[in-house]
C-alpha cells in the first residue's frame, strides 16, 4: 500500500528508544508524521517501547539464568565429581601414608634390630667407610669417628688376601652384583670369623650409590663346626677300623666256617668208617657165635653120646 503525500507537505520525524527498566537499550522507533505528532502518541509508544523493552530483557535474562542455571548444574556435577576424586585421592593419600607410616616404622624397627644384632656398615662406591655401628667398633676395637671416611681397604687387621678381596669386590659394588664371603681375621691376637653380605643400594634411576655390608660374628659357630669336624673326623677313623676288624672277623668266620666244614667232611668219614668197622665186627661176632654154638652143640651131642654110653 503506497500513500502519496501532498506536494510540499510538511514531514513531522519522531525517534525514540527502547528501553528497560534499568535503562538498557533494546531497540529504536522511528516515527514519521504528516501531521505534528501528539504528546499523549508519544508517551504510548514511550510506554510501549519501555513494555517492549522490558519484555526483550526478560526473555534475554530468563535465557541467560537459564543458561547459566545448566551451566551451574554442569559445574556442580563437575565439582561433584571432582569432589568425589579428590576424596579418593584424598582416602588413597591417606592410605599411602598410613602405609608409608606403617611400613618407615617397620623399617626403623628391622634398622634398630639390625644394629643391635649385626654389625654394620655402609660404603661409598670406593670403598670408604659412610656409616658405622657401635657392634662393628666395639668388635675390632676402634671409635666411629676413627672408621668414618677411612677406606675399608685400610682397616688395620686385614691381611694382603684381605685386601685383594675387598679390592675384587669393588667391581661388583659397581656392576650392582651382591656378594656374600665367609673371612677370617685376627684382631687384637683373637681369630674372629665374620659372615659378610655385601648388597649394593641403588638410587631412583637404578645406579648404585652406596653398599650395605652386614656381618654376623660367627666365631663360637665355626669353633663348634671345627670340633664338629674333628669328630667326624674321628668317628671316620673309628668307623673305618671297625670296618677293617669287621672285615678281619668276617675272615676268621670263613676260615672257622671252612674248618667246620672239613671237620664235618671228616667227621662223615670217621663215622663211615666206624660203621664199617661196627657191622665188620658184627659179621664176626655172627660168625664167631655160630661157631661156638655149633662147637656147643657138637660137645653136647657127644656128651649126650657119652652119657648114654655110661647109662647103658
Amino acid at each position: 500500500l503506497m500513500i502519496r503525500r501532498p506536494p510540499r507537505s510538511t514531514l513531522f520525524p519522531y525517534t525514540t528508544l527502547f528501553r528497560s527498566l534499568n535503562d538498557e537499550v533494546y531497540g529504536v522507533i522511528e516515527l514519521i508524521s504528516f501531521n505534528e505528532i501528539e504528546q499523549y502518541k508519544i508517551d504510548f509508544v514511550e510506554q510501549l517501547g519501555t513494555s517492549i523493552a522490558s519484555t526483550i530483557s526478560t526473555v534475554k535474562v530468563n535465557e541467560k539464568t537459564a543458561s547459566l542455571l545448566e551451566q551451574s548444574q554442569k559445574q556442580g556435577e563437575e565439582l561433584s565429581s571432582q569432589e568425589e576424586e579428590m576424596r579418593q585421592n584424598l582416602e588413597e593419600l591417606q592410605a599411602t601414608q598410613e602405609e608409608a607410616s606403617r611400613r618407615e616404622a617397620e623399617m626403623s624397627g628391622i634398622l634398630k634390630a639390625l644394629n643391635e644384632n649385626l654389625l654394620v656398615m655402609e660404603l661409598d662406591m670406593e670403598g670408604r667407610i659412610i656409616t658405622v655401628n657401635d657392634s662393628f667398633c666395639q668388635l675390632i676395637g676402634m671409635l666411629q669417628e676413627q672408621l668414618i671416611g677411612k677406606r675399608q681397604l685400610d682397616l688395620p687387621f686385614l691381611s694382603e688376601a684381605d685386601i685383594r678381596k675387598y679390592s675384587d669386590l669393588l667391581v661388583y659394588y659397581k656392576d650392582g652384583i651382591s656378594k656374600r664371603e665367609v673371612s677370617k681375621f685376627i684382631i687384637n691376637d683373637e681369630e674372629i670369623w665374620l659372615s659378610e653380605t655385601f648388597t649394593p643400594i641403588l638410587d631412583l634411576n637404578g645406579k648404585p650409590y652406596k653398599v650395605l655390608n652386614m656381618a654376623i660374628n660367627i666365631t663360637k659357630n665355626k669353633a663348634t663346626e671345627l670340633e664338629l669336624e674333628n669328630v667326624v673326623k674321628k668317628a671316620k677313623l673309628k668307623t673305618e677300623a671297625f670296618i677293617i676288624k669287621d672285615k678281619e672277623l668276617e675272615n676268621l668266620l670263613l676260615k672257622h666256617k671252612k674248618a667246620e666244614e672239613e671237620m664235618q667232611k671228616l667227621s662223615i668219614l670217621q663215622q663211615e668208617k666206624l660203621a664199617a668197622l661196627q657191622d665188620n665186627f658184627d659179621k664176626q661176632l655172627r660168625k664167631t657165635k655160630e661157631k661156638l654154638e655149633k662147637e656147643n652143640q657138637a660137645e653136647i651131642k657127644k656128651l649126650k653120646d657119652e652119657l648114654d654110653k655110661l647109662k647103658k
